[in-house]
C-alpha cells in the first residue's frame, strides 16, 4: 500500500517571504515535539485499536464494533448518526470519500445492502430534522421488512448536550413507532449509544437492553474520534474498510516518527502553513469527495492559529483577486495565505470521453468528431495551469496528491492533518515563550 503524496516545493522561496532560514527553524521546532506528539492519545490510539483486536478479537472495541454492524445491514435500510458537529464531522468525511456521492438515493440491491445514512444534531434546524423524521417514516424504496427499520447511532458524553437532549426524544419515538411493525424487535437492537461512563444516556441504554454500549475515549477531543467508536461504528455500517483506515493512520505515524525532518511530509506541511496572517491557509479541492474532509480539518485547527479557507478552483483566483484589492495596503508575500491543492491521480469510475459538442442536424452523440480527452485528463491540464498561476501571482502553494481515495489513503491524511495541528499548537507555545 502506498503513501499519500505531498509537495511542498512551492512553498519555501526568500521573494515569497519564506526563505530556507525560517523553513529550517520551523522543521527544527517541529522535530523538538516529536516525542512529545507521540505520547499524545489520538496519535497511539490506531496502532493501539489494532492490537487489542488482534489480541482479543470480538472483546475489543473494533470487534464489538464488528459484531453489531456485520449483524444489523440485513435488518435495516437507514442510520441516524446524532452526535455534535464536532463528533460527526469525521463520519460525514468517510461516506462523502468513500461511497458512492448519491449513495442514499440508490435503491438496497444498489448500495449492495449498506444503509443509508443520515446525520443530525449537528445543526439545530427544525425543518430539515421534521424532514429527515418524515423520510424515515417513509420506509425505504420496497416491500421488504428491513426497509421499515433503521438504527439510531447516539454519540454524546452523557446525552444532556443542548443537540443531543432536544433532537433525541423525537427519534427515539420516531424509532419505537418503527419497530411496532416489527413484533419481537426491541428498541436495545436498534440504538447504539457512544457514551460516557456514567449519564442519563448510559442508564437509558442499561434500562432497554442495549446490545452494546461504547465509551466515549475521554482523552481524546470529539473533532479527533475518527479512530474511536463514533467514527468507526459508522463507517463499519458503511462496509468500509476499517482495518486498512487504523492501517493507514499507523503507516503515516511510523513515517513522522522515522523520517528526517528535510523529508517528513507533516513538519513540511507544518514548515509551508506556518508564517502568513490569520487566514494562513486556503484548501483548493480538485475532487468533491474530499469536501467532507476539509470541512472536518476545519474543525480541528484550533483556532488562534488560523483559520482555514476552503475555496473550488473555480472561485480561487476570483477570492485572491478579492483580497488583493481591498483599499488598504498591498498585501505582502508574508501576509499571503498558502494554497494547498488537494486532488486525487486515480478515479473510481471509467474516465469520459465525448467529441465536442456541436448544433447540426445529428444528435451529438452520432458525432463523427473525434474525441477530446478524457474529462480526468482536462482536470490535470486544468490543475497544473491553475497551481502555476496562483504561484506566479506571489503565493506560496503545496499540493497533496493522493494515489486514489480509499480507507488506508483517508487515515493517512486524517492523521497527518491532526498530527501536524498538535504541532502548530505547540509551535505557537514555543513562540509565545520567547517573547
Amino acid at each position: 500500500m502506498s503513501l499519500l503524496r505531498f509537495d511542498a516545493s512551492r512553498a519555501f522561496s526568500a521573494d515569497l517571504g519564506h526563505d530556507q532560514t525560517q523553513y529550517g527553524k520551523t522543521l527544527g521546532e517541529a522535530d523538538s515535539l516529536r516525542p512529545e506528539i507521540l505520547e499524545m492519545p489520538f496519535f497511539r490510539l490506531p496502532a493501539q485499536q489494532l492490537a487489542d483486536y488482534v489480541a482479543i478479537r470480538e472483546e475489543s472495541e473494533v470487534g464489538r464494533i464488528f459484531k453489531i454492524a456485520n449483524s444489523i445491514h440485513d435488518k435495516i435500510d437507514a442510520v441516524v448518526v446524532l452526535g455534535s458537529d464536532a463528533a460527526t464531522a469525521g463520519p460525514i468525511a468517510l461516506r462523502d470519500a468513500c461511497c458512492d456521492p448519491y449513495h442514499n438515493e440508490l435503491c438496497r440491491a444498489g448500495r449492495g445492502s449498506r444503509p443509508r445514512m443520515y446525520f443530525v444534531g449537528n445543526h439545530l434546524d427544525s425543518d430539515s430534522i421534521g424532514a429527515l423524521l418524515n423520510r424515515l417514516r417513509s420506509g425505504g424504496y420496497g416491500e421488504t421488512a428491513p426497509e421499515t427499520r433503521w438504527a439510531l447511532v447516539v454519540i454524546d458524553p452523557t446525552g444532556q448536550t443542548r443537540e443531543t437532549s432536544v433532537v433525541l426524544p423525537h427519534f427515539i419515538t420516531a424509532l419505537k413507532a418503527s419497530l411496532q411493525r416489527s413484533p419481537g424487535e426491541s428498541l436495545g437492537d436498534y440504538l447504539i449509544p457512544i457514551t460516557g461512563e456514567s449519564g442519563p444516556l448510559r442508564q437509558f441504554a442499561l434500562a432497554n437492553g442495549c446490545r452494546e454500549i461504547y465509551d466515549q475515549h475521554p482523552q481524546i477531543a470529539e473533532s479527533h474520534s475518527i479512530f474511536t467508536a463514533a467514527g468507526l461504528m459508522p463507517a463499519a455500517m458503511l462496509a468500509l474498510d476499517c482495518m486498512k483506515l487504523l492501517e493507514g493512520a499507523v503507516a503515516m505515524n511510523e513515517h513522522f516518527k522515522t523520517a528526517a525532518p528535510e523529508e517528513n511530509w507533516v513538519m513540511q506541511y507544518v514548515a509551508a502553513s506556518r508564517g502568513a496572517n490569520r487566514t494562513s491557509r486556503i484548501i483548493c479541492l480538485w475532487t468533491e469527495a474530499l469536501a467532507s474532509v476539509a470541512r472536518w480539518y476545519t474543525q480541528i485547527v484550533d483556532e488562534p492559529l488560523a483559520s482555514t479557507v476552503v475555496s473550488h478552483p473555480s472561485g480561487l483566483l476570483r477570492q485572491l483577486e478579492s483580497s488583493e484589492s481591498l483599499p488598504d495596503a498591498p498585501l505582502l508575500p508574508t501576509d499571503r495565505p498558502v494554497i494547498h491543492h488537494w486532488s486525487t491521480a486515480k478515479w473510481r469510475m471509467d474516465p469520459l470521453s465525448s467529441p465536442k459538442f456541436m448544433h447540426n442536424d445529428e444528435p451529438a452523440e452520432f458525432s463523427d468528431a473525434p474525441p477530446t480527452a478524457t474529462i480526468p485528463h482536462l482536470l490535470a491540464d486544468m490543475i497544473a495551469t491553475s497551481c502555476e498561476a496562483v504561484h506566479q501571482r506571489g503565493y506560496r502553494t503545496t499540493s497533496f496528491d493522493l494515489p486514489h481515495i480509499d480507507t488506508f489513503t483517508l487515515g493517512q491524511l486524517f492523521q497527518m492533518l491532526m498530527i501536524s495541528t498538535a504541532i502548530e499548537t505547540g509551535c505557537r507555545k514555543i513562540a509565545a515563550s520567547a517573547v
